[in-house]
C-alpha cells in the first residue's frame, strides 16, 4: 500500500513540472519590454498575470460594447425627439380667441 502523504507529494512535484513546461502567452497590450520580463516570471505568477489580463480585457470589451448600444440607443431617442419637435412645429396650433354667446370659438393660427 503506498503512502497518501507521498503520492500527494508526488502528484504536486508532477503539476509544478506540467506548469514549468506551460508558459503563457505575455498579455497584448502589453509593451514589448513587459513582455520580454513576463517570460523570466515563474510560471505561476505568468498564469496569474496571464488570466487576469484576460478578465481586465473582457471587462473592457463588454463596457466598449455597453457603451455602443448606449449610443445607439441615444441616437434613436433624439431622432424619435426632432420628429416629435417637427411634428409641434408643423402643426397649427389653436388658441381660443373669446367667449360669444358661452361658447369658445377657436382662432385661426
Amino acid at each position: 500500500m503506498t503512502n497518501p502523504v507521498i503520492e500527494a507529494l508526488m502528484m504536486a512535484r508532477a503539476n509544478e513540472r506540467l506548469v514549468a513546461l506551460k508558459h503563457e502567452e505575455a498579455p497584448r497590450s502589453w509593451s514589448k519590454e513587459a513582455k520580454l520580463a513576463f517570460l523570466h516570471l515563474p510560471p505561476e505568477l505568468q498564469v496569474y498575470y496571464a488570466a487576469r489580463e484576460k478578465n481586465r480585457e473582457r471587462e473592457v470589451r463588454r463596457a466598449q460594447n455597453d457603451r455602443a448600444k448606449a449610443l445607439q440607443k441615444l441616437v434613436l431617442a433624439e431622432a424619435e425627439i426632432a420628429k416629435l419637435e417637427a411634428k409641434l412645429d408643423g402643426a397649427a396650433i389653436q388658441k381660443p380667441a373669446e367667449v360669444t354667446d358661452g361658447n369658445p370659438q377657436i382662432a385661426a393660427a
